[in-house]
């Protein structure tokens, strides 16, 4: 990959610097093939490409493009394409804008590009007024946080996370397709991703994430990582397989928690059948997967913790499966949630520091409240919750304080009242319409 990557720096250099001869300007669109591209290594930025172009239909594909490293213009391009397979007789175009936009814009409220466009044949758009006008209302709300917000990054919990799995930074934000993908029925032009989706959940977030490879951390973790998220599917590169064989990575991992780290597992998070066990951190976890080497002996069973701060907003339960093969497997595991003996969510301290196991996490705003929570809780930062932030689940906010404004959105259907928790500890109650986002300054 190095070695074909290095051809395709040196081809597109050359390529650029005609175009800059020329007076030109260079786009690449970062979507459909990029074999070699890797715009997230130090070696793209030889290239002197100007403009970054993405497909983008979440807040992952937008965190994707905005985090990329280099001075080029950032600009996405939104789905649904003005293709045929949207815009014909009994397509829902208005309809996958909507659900699109409002992933779109919890990531965007925790970091901007510069531009955004769409690609197809505007001519198939006359059909849909309703559609053009959802694209006028997208391209207003754009404008306004990117005037309000002055180019500032929004408020940020002091949490930094970190996204460990065999790519690091190289695939950042590039969702890990677990078992269920084979089985989606999908349109041809379009990647949705089936079953769990943690990095959606996580890109609206408002703490800073970083993504790291096992060379990474095998001295040891980063002294500024607050919490280590390990999620994929076991045997996987984004749980990390046979990296977990090697005796140094697990202690590593194992140190960082015990001296006050904060560890989220989720799927088969360092899972790797040897030395007796499948989870390699199973002590850290409190939890253990059951993959048949072990049946003869019976598990904890433990009762549910109807209260604790990681489920406190939990109301109805989608893990993605309701078969995880996880048991508790540590005395002092907490179970927060369960499906037939199978654990969902747990929660466990280990040493200084906490950990929390997910059996799966699909994208929806339950989920990334509770993915919030469980950072939260892990880095012992459960101060932090209510630093702006809005009780309804339902709703967002961003501060821009450096601006001295912040936004706060409506992502359902209905209209929806919420109570803001500002920076200081004061409160108010704001009342949204289906969808809308409004803007306030901080010393009103």
């Amino acid at each position: 990959m190095a070695f074909v990557h290095r051809f395709v720096v040196r081809f597109a250099k050359a390529l650029i610097d005609r175009a800059h001869a020329a007076g030109r300007t260079t786009a690449m669109f970062w979507g459909d093939h990029w074999a070699a591209v890797e715009p997230y290594s130090d070696e793209f930025q030889k290239t002197g490409l100007d403009i970054h172009v993405g497909a983008c239909e979440g807040g992952a594909a937008l965190r994707r493009v905005a985090d990329a490293p280099g001075s080029q213009i950032k600009e996405l391009r939104f789905y649904p394409y003005f293709f045929p397979d949207v815009f014909r007789e009994g397509g829902d175009p208005l309809g996958e804008s909507i659900a699109n936009w409002v992933k779109i814009r919890r990531a965007l409220m925790r970091k901007s590009v510069d531009r955004i466009g769409y690609g197809g044949y505007l001519s198939l758009v006359e059909k849909f007024p309703e559609f053009t006008g959802h694209v006028t209302t997208i391209c207003d709300e754009f404008r306004a946080f990117t005037t309000m917000s002055k180019g500032t990054l929004s408020y940020r919990a002091p949490v930094k996370v970190a996204v460990l799995n065999a790519w690091g930074k190289q695939r950042s934000w590039i969702p890990s397709f677990g078992a269920p993908q084979k089985f989606l029925i999908k349109r041809p032009d379009v990647t949705q991703v089936a079953g769990t989706d943690l990095l959606e959940s996580l890109a609206g977030l408002p703490v800073e994430v970083v993504f790291v490879n096992f060379d990474d951390i095998r001295g040891g973790v980063a002294e500024d990582i607050d919490v280590i998220i390990n999620d994929g599917d076991a045997g996987t590169a984004w749980s990390g397989g046979r990296h977990w064989a090697d005796p140094e990575i697990a202690t590593s991992v194992r140190a960082f928690v015990l001296r006050g780290g904060g560890f989220i597992g989720c799927r088969g998070p360092t899972a790797y059948p040897v030395r007796g066990r499948v989870f390699q951190l199973s002590d850290v976890l409190g939890v253990e997967k059951e993959t048949g080497i072990g049946v003869q002996f019976a598990s904890l069973k433990p009762a549910t913790e109807k209260s604790h701060f990681v489920t406190a907003d939990l109301e109805s339960a989608d893990f993605g499966s309701s078969e995880s093969f996880v048991f508790v497997s540590n005395a002092s595991t907490r179970l927060l949630a369960e499906s037939d003996g199978h654990v969902m969510v747990a929660a466990n301290d280990f040493g200084q520091g906490r950990s929390v196991f997910l059996a799966g996490l699909p994208y929806s705003l339950q989920n990334a409240r509770l993915l919030y929570r469980a950072i939260l809780w892990s880095a012992a930062r459960e101060d932090e919750l209510t630093k702006w932030f809005t009780q309804n689940l339902n709703t967002d906010c961003a501060a821009y304080e450096k601006a001295a404004c912040f936004a706060v959105v409506n992502n359902s259907s209905a209209e929806e009242t919420t109570v803001l928790h500002d920076g200081n500890g004061d409160t108010a109650e704001i009342t949204l319409s289906p969808f809308e986002s409004k803007w306030f300054r901080i010393d009103a």
